[in-house]
């Protein structure tokens, strides 16, 4: 009877442990992290000058400001996708031709409720610093150790000041959509996308049916940013990870990087998802994808 009596009060027990569970999940997807949209994916790159020869030429984005190191000297550079999002490239691959994803910082109009609601979520998250941008920032890492940070743009931040100064028609595009992110156990890196931090699928799939290769997470905001989960682990890290750009026209796209000079080694084709797509790799590596999207999310 005592044995029975246990073991009915374990599965009271675990019960209620699952009951709890799916509420703080459920309170956490009905309170969303203040997240406005995606702000900056940074890179460590073995050239600079390929970079800004490629993203400010070929792409043709305006060069936004240049990013100080700890002691306030420049150290990197930026360019301007749109009022509110950036890509910044810093000197410090082990190889001419490599990178390595530095970091990816989400915007957010309120950076001491990020934190606080991030905590409550038990996300191990850093101290808010200002940073030589003079903004507010703080860091936490997802279960593959990618580098996350949370960034509200200040009156006087370099960010604030160059809106409306991007190259409008030049640009082959002004969204960066999302980010696609290496990780090596689907089930813990959706356990904290999903849990922790709110996000939401939006689509699976890969080259066949049932082959999952990538799983999209919709983060909170209107604009549709995302990031993309690469969950094949077979493929290398490196090629796994890169940019991808929502445009409205993929011709208009494959038109002016043709006409910026990019060598015509590629061409844009419809992906299994019936989008579509064109592919490139820039001179440092990294894997650049345009998708056209017929109706934008606010850029």
């Amino acid at each position: 009877m005592r044995r029975r009596t246990t073991f009915l009060s374990w599965l009271v027990f675990s019960a209620a442990l699952g009951a709890a569970g799916l509420c703080s999940a459920a309170l956490w997807a009905a309170e969303p992290l203040p997240i406005a949209r995606l702000a900056q994916v940074s890179f460590r790159v073995g050239d600079l000058e390929k970079a800004r020869q490629f993203y400010g030429t070929i792409m043709g984005f305006a060069e936004a400001f240049p990013i100080k190191d700890a002691q306030g000297q420049p150290g990197g550079r930026s360019f301007q996708v749109n009022d509110d999002q950036f890509l910044a490239f810093l000197p410090g691959a082990e190889k001419e031709g490599e990178f390595r994803l530095e970091r990816v910082s989400l915007l957010t109009p309120d950076i001491q409720q990020a934190r606080q609601m991030l905590q409550q979520r038990k996300v191990p998250c850093g101290e808010i610093h200002k940073e030589a941008d003079g903004n507010p920032h703080f860091s936490f890492a997802d279960p593959d150790g990618t580098r996350f940070e949370f960034v509200q743009y200040m009156p006087g931040s370099p960010q604030l000041a160059a809106r409306g100064k991007s190259n409008g028609a030049r640009q082959v595009a002004e969204h960066l959509q999302h980010v696609g992110l290496a990780v090596a156990d689907q089930a813990v890196a959706l356990g904290f996308y999903r849990d922790q931090l709110g996000f939401w699928e939006t689509k699976r799939g890969g080259p066949t049916p049932g082959d999952i290769r990538w799983i999209n997470q919709m983060m909170p905001g209107t604009h549709g940013d995302y990031v993309e989960l690469m969950v094949h682990a077979a493929e290398p890290v490196l090629r796994r990870h890169h940019l991808c750009f929502g445009v409205a026209d993929i011709q208009r796209a494959y038109k002016l990087l043709l006409e910026h000079g990019q060598p015509p080694r590629f061409k844009p084709f419809v992906g299994v998802t019936g989008d579509s797509f064109i592919n490139l790799r820039d001179p440092n590596g990294i894997r650049v994808e345009f998708m056209e999207v017929k109706k934008e999310a606010g850029k």
